[in-house]
């Protein structure tokens, strides 16, 4: 029965824990302090080129992301003769304390915190002295400290604490032991006996101490000890816990403070590892492992010892942790090849899954993409955040667009920085039966986002919690450990098919669009680049410049980290990233002009004045408009190929049609400037059931993350049309639409081509806003009860209505080249250049252009932005040859070269590689990673099976195929065979 004044007698256990924590270190002294401020780090040797002055606690020292070196002096007093000595430093701030000879010991986090700590502190204040010190012994000592809080927030610039203190390791044995119990108390029902056990005990303990004297303290380990000893029987659920510290690469702080919030971390964790036999560490990113080899390489040498020895483990594969909803599929590929290939090279060894805890939904591309790279298992949390409905499973496995399996562990307390403590471990109990579910299962615990990991108070809570009775039965290990086990049961786990769709977070796929656009266009560029250069190899002695692609991939793929390219970084991050982008982009061009160069030439353009060589960089053939210096010239290109025209050349264009209409398309429009028809005269079908290509703009009160549902209850507001203007240029039928809406004003170029069945936008935006979206509407014919949405590799169907919470909350989805809704005869289609968030219910599909978001960034979506779209008709059939090949022909422009008139021996017009089947999509022409082969990457696109036979328009090695990784190298026997969806490597 309860005890008499229970919930009293509760509050009173937590009052006797703050009074046991506040008696575990006595201060001896204060420390004195010099500090060496600037605005952008130092290093250790250049520390005095810091403005120097002296401060006092209390006194102010730097603004947000302001740097400092502390040197922390003092002598030791009389009275701390041989007793536990430590340093408490708390300059609210982030915080690095280096060796003498400046290399990295530890890290400290400020107590004045933005994060949460509603288990255990993200606080790390504490130095422990380890060498021993007498009285009169001098205290010289320096710090590496940033001006902002784990999160990235300001918190006061002041130095809170710098003293020399005394710690009495029994009370602080004391400390954890009743954290622990009362933890487990609280988490324990009052119908349950342990309960009335646990709190007599505790009581007991309360009553007990008085003064901490040493006989107080014994009898008070006789009871928790006695309690702590209590064990379980046999358990349904086992849990392998890790150290952790998920990194944001940029999130709050610049990239730059990130560098520094990897050594506090790593450093940290080695500190613990010294103390702490049983600790394991897991790290992941293999980018965050560069910058410490390059800024720390004496703390770096540290950690490829623990690596070594494997209580630190290479976590996850990936290069960063990633977006999966905006990058290319090729982008993916990369993130895991170059990140196994860093380990490899750096460890000697490599790792077996993907771990990627927070990431804003999961491709449905992503199980072959995985697989396919020569992982096992995948890892994941972010689901468990989904707003309407629940996610069924903790353990799974997820079947791809193309029917690949892969193993899915996602630790079921649905946190990636546990607290590591009875909350939690009765958390996980609790959300795996609510799953149905039961057996080994992993958790993460530590400090993260702003990283950190754990402190000694996560290793001591955990070291009371390996068996305790009333929590599942936990030990400490690796990933690698975790999944040894978890595999050998995998076949029997439920299976779940498609897309892992996050019901949250969707604003993301529009949040900060220039930085889409700048992604987009280097992987287009990368593309082009990787092969132009392979062929000009392959045809002769071009040097091919792998490690300078190399370093642009890695960079292009850090931008692609889950907080920067899904737009939800401060505004540093985005201003620095676009300086970046532009550099790379004039990089990218100066390779493909140079590659292209070369291979001109290679080609006898002897017969031809003024020789211009179109090169066509997609896998099928294309009949595009060319601007000549007399005209326009329509020139046919192979696929992989190139045709040569002349300069001098052109052909009569002008169409007889009056306004917007050619042989393939009617236009009309509406007074207000909406598109009012588009009638296809070879499909004989009106496309459009009402506005077309209209301006709305909506209420938007989400931050970067979310584009809150009640938006579409409002009615949106049309931008004005000012003026309209018609024209025609060559071959273009073109019309000019001016746009305003208070503070932005737009210009929409419309353009229909001669012979085109694809009717063009180019929408020139100066967006000044604030809590408004930008989206553009159109209302098709199309009666359907799904949408065709193209990913990466493929695409994927989702329901055009919303019947159910499920497909309610499906109301913002991400699509990447096309967008397309589909019934017999007529499939209508929107073709995106850069933009990705779409709403796409019964008759409407719409594309969100802009945002105006204000958190975390502020204004940095304001100004001028430039994007194409288009609208593309089809037959309706489940081919998706032709808007595919629509999609690719609009985004990814002919590469036009002007040479010479010279003899070679390559002919006029010539293919470089081609396949024999149109369902199968060239993705990727390059060198490989480790040998003068070619790679060939290429996937079916209509989601049934195909085969195909590849001609190459150079020398060759014979055939093989290969691991996404270009691993496990195998001959090939006749043609090439595809299932659905099924991305092939060939190696030549």
């Amino acid at each position: 029965m309860p005890i008499f004044g229970q919930e009293q007698e509760i509050k009173s256990l937590g009052k006797l824990l703050a009074r046991i924590k506040g008696r575990v270190y006595h201060k001896l002294c204060d420390l004195d302090i010099t500090v060496y401020a600037s605005k952008e780090p130092l290093t250790y040797e250049n520390r005095f080129s810091g403005e120097e002055r002296k401060i006092s606690v209390g006194e102010k020292w730097g603004d947000l992301f302001d740097c400092a070196w502390f040197h922390f002096t003092g002598t030791i007093p009389e009275t701390a003769e041989e007793k536990d000595l430590a340093y408490i430093i708390d300059v609210n701030g982030e915080g690095l304390i280096v060796d003498k000879e400046g290399a990295p010991y530890r890290g400290i986090t400020n107590v004045n915190s933005y994060f949460g700590s509603d288990h255990c502190s993200p606080v790390k204040r504490v130095v422990r002295i380890t060498e021993p010190k007498k009285a009169g012994d001098a205290i010289d000592f320096w710090m590496d400290a940033g001006c902002n809080d784990l999160l990235g927030y300001y918190r006061s610039g002041t130095v809170k604490e710098a003293y020399l203190a005394e710690c009495n390791y029994k009370i602080r044995e004391l400390y954890y032991d009743v954290f622990v119990l009362f933890d487990l108390l609280k988490n324990t029902s009052d119908s349950e006996p342990v309960y009335y056990e646990l709190l007599s005990g505790l009581l007991k303990v309360r009553n007990t101490l008085t003064d901490f004297k040493q006989a107080e303290l014994l009898k008070c380990f006789e009871i928790t000890k006695m309690l702590l000893a209590k064990k379980n029987g046999d358990t349904a659920v086992n849990v392998t816990a890790i150290g952790n510290a998920h990194i944001d690469l940029a999130w709050l702080w610049p990239i730059r403070e990130t560098k520094r919030k990897g050594a506090r971390t790593f450093a940290t964790a080695l500190d613990n590892m010294n103390r702490y036999d049983s600790y394991i560490f897991g790290g992941s990113q293999a980018q965050l492992y560069d910058w410490i080899k390059q800024d720390y390489p004496k703390l770096y040498e540290k950690v490829a010892e623990r690596v070594k020895e494997g209580r630190f483990e290479l976590m996850g594969s990936m290069w960063v942790e990633s977006d999966t909803n905006i990058p290319s599929g090729e982008s993916l590929i990369r993130q895991i090849m170059y990140g196994n290939a860093f380990y490899a090279k750096e460890f000697g060894k490599t790792c077996n899954y993907v771990w990627l805890p927070d990431t804003f939904g999961y491709s449905g591309a992503l199980p072959q993409i995985i697989k396919g790279c020569g992982m096992d298992a995948f890892l994941t949390t972010k689901i468990s955040w989904n707003k309407y409905t629940s996610f069924p499973y903790c353990s799974f496995i997820w079947r791809g667009i193309d029917g690949t399996d892969i193993p899915t562990h996602m630790p079921p307390e649905g946190n990636y920085v546990s607290a590591g403590d009875p909350t939690s471990l009765r958390e996980t109990e609790r959300r795996l039966a609510k799953s149905g579910q039961f057996g080994d299962v992993l958790m993460a615990y530590g400090v993260g986002d702003g990283g950190g990991g754990p402190a000694p108070s996560h290793i001591e809570i955990l070291s009371r919690e390996e068996n305790l009775r009333g929590l599942p039965p936990t030990e400490t290990g690796t990933v690698k450990e975790f999944l040894d086990k978890f595999l050998k049961t995998a076949e029997a786990l439920p299976v779940y098919n498609g897309e892992l769709y996050l019901e949250c977070h969707t604003a993301t796929y529009t949040t900060m669009g220039k930085n889409k656009y700048f992604n987009r266009l280097c992987e287009q560029k990368l593309r082009n680049a990787e092969m132009l250069s392979a062929v000009a190899m392959r045809l002769g002695e071009y040097a091919y410049p792998q490690q300078k692609l190399t370093d642009i991939w890695k960079e292009v793929l850090l931008y692609q980290f889950h907080d920067i390219l899904p737009g939800s970084s401060i505004n540093r991050v985005y201003e620095e990233a676009q300086a970046r982008y532009a550099v790379i982009i004039k990089e990218l061009d100066a390779l493909i002009a140079s590659a292209a160069e070369d291979i001109c030439g290679k080609i006898d353009t002897s017969g031809i004045k003024n020789p211009l060589v179109v090169f066509n960089t997609q896998s099928f053939e294309r009949s595009v408009w060319v601007k000549t210096d007399s005209g326009y010239k329509k020139v046919t290109v192979p696929p992989m190929g190139y045709n040569v025209i002349s300069a001098d050349s052109s052909d009569a264009c002008g169409s007889s049609f009056n306004g917007m209409e050619n042989e393939y398309l009617r236009v009309e429009f509406a007074d207000n400037g909406d598109i009012a028809s588009v009638y296809n005269k070879r499909l004989g079908k009106e496309l459009l059931s009402g506005a077309g290509g209209a301006l709305l703009i909506y209420d938007d009160i989400g931050d970067a993350w979310e584009m809150e549902h009640e938006y579409l209850d409002k009615t949106p507001e049309h931008a004005e049309l000012i003026s309209s203007e018609f024209f025609r240029e060559g071959p273009f039928a073109r019309t000019v639409q001016k746009y305003r809406y208070k503070r932005s004003a737009f210009e929409v170029t419309i353009t229909l081509a001669d012979g085109s069945d694809r009717l063009e936008f180019n929408m020139n935006a100066d967006w000044n806003e604030d809590g408004r979206m930008l989206r553009i509407r159109f209302e098709h014919t199309v009666k359907t009860d799904s949408v065709n949405c193209n990913i990466q590799f493929g695409h994927i169907n989702r329901s055009a209505h919303s019947n159910n919470e499920y497909e309610k909350a499906q109301y913002e989805i991400c699509a990447h080249r096309w967008i397309r809704a589909a019934q017999p005869k007529l499939g209508v289609s929107l073709l995106s250049e850069c933009k990705y968030g779409f709403f796409a219910k019964e008759n409407v599909i719409e594309m969100a252009a802009l945002r105006a978001s204000n958190h975390p960034s502020r204004h940095m979506e304001a100004g001028k932005h430039s994007f194409s779209y288009a609208l593309f008709a089809d037959n309706g059939e489940n081919d998706f040859v032709t808007v595919n090949r629509a999609a690719n022909d609009f985004t990814d422009p002919v590469i036009v070269c002007r040479t010479d008139s010279h003899k070679a021996a390559l002919q006029a017009s010539q293919s470089f590689v081609s396949v024999n089947s149109d369902g199968i999509l060239i993705d990727t022409v390059k060198k490989a990673e480790q040998s003068d082969d070619i790679i060939v990457r290429s996937y079916e696109i209509n989601g049934i099976s195909a085969s195909a036979e590849f001609t190459f328009g150079f020398k060759h090695n014979k055939p093989a195929l290969c691991g996404l990784a270009e691993q496990d190298k195998r001959e090939i026997g006749g043609d090439t065979v595809y299932h659905g969806f099924e991305i092939k490597t060939i190696c030549i």
